[in-house]
């Protein structure tokens, strides 16, 4: 019989519950911790029957593995903290706020032999695997054009972090589709980009036009 990963949640918001639910509603999980910071939310989830703690530190020692559930801006100091307790770990999309941190992140995994990954569940899905298979089949690819576009609520520029350097919907939500790319026509050799905040007057970006070369020679926009 397989014993479960005893699996640590790190973050409670909208993306960490998912994790949590999913985490209890598998056989190969036990979902030993959430770290949540905020008391009130953190006593909702004790008064759950959740293991809540306030820190990574008070995360139980047989622990192994971690989700990074917080907001960008703490990816990589709550995902090199779980490294640092040698916990496998899974951090949600972009990885960190900065490229920089993304480096010292690799780094740390690589010191501790510890796997490191990021949620690009996409991949997973069968019409992205389908769509892979059928690319095999027509041949090698030339060029892709896409176009991302959505309206953004105002109420989702009220939390100031989705406000900052490292946030908006470039690296939140246009990284999966960057991510598609990568996973349909391969890995990227060469990026030119513009982006303009001129909509909204954010530090963040709230439009960007990016071509593409991929390894194979493939060219996107």
């Amino acid at each position: 019989m397989t014993v479960p990963i005893p699996l640590c949640v790190i973050g409670a918001g909208l993306i960490g519950q998912r994790h949590i639910d999913m985490a209890l509603a598998c056989d190969g999980v036990r979902l030993a911790a959430v770290v949540e910071p905020d008391p009130g939310r953190r006593a909702k989830l004790q008064s759950a029957g959740l293991p809540a703690v306030a820190t990574i530190a008070e995360a139980p020692a047989d622990t192994v593995a971690a989700v990074v559930a917080t907001p960008t801006p703490d990816h990589h100091a709550s995902a090199m903290a779980a490294l640092d307790r040698g916990w496998a770990t899974l951090v949600e999309k972009p990885v960190t706020a900065t490229m920089g941190e993304a480096r010292t992140l690799c780094a740390m995994a690589r010191s501790k032999g510890l796997p490191l990954i990021t949620g690009h569940h996409r991949r997973c899905h069968p019409f992205t695997q389908s769509a892979r298979e059928l690319l095999d089949q027509i041949g090698p690819p030339v060029a892709v054009q896409a176009l991302w576009s959505l309206r953004k609520h105002d109420s989702y520029y009220d939390i100031p972090w989705r406000r900052a350097a490292g946030a908006g919907p470039l690296m939140t939500n246009l990284s999966h589709e960057i991510d598609l790319l990568r996973y349909l026509l391969g890995d990227i050799a060469e990026v030119q980009a513009m982006t303009s905040n001129a909509r909204r007057g954010l530090v963040i970006e709230d439009t960007a036009a990016i071509s593409l070369r991929f390894d194979d020679g493939a060219l996107g926009s």
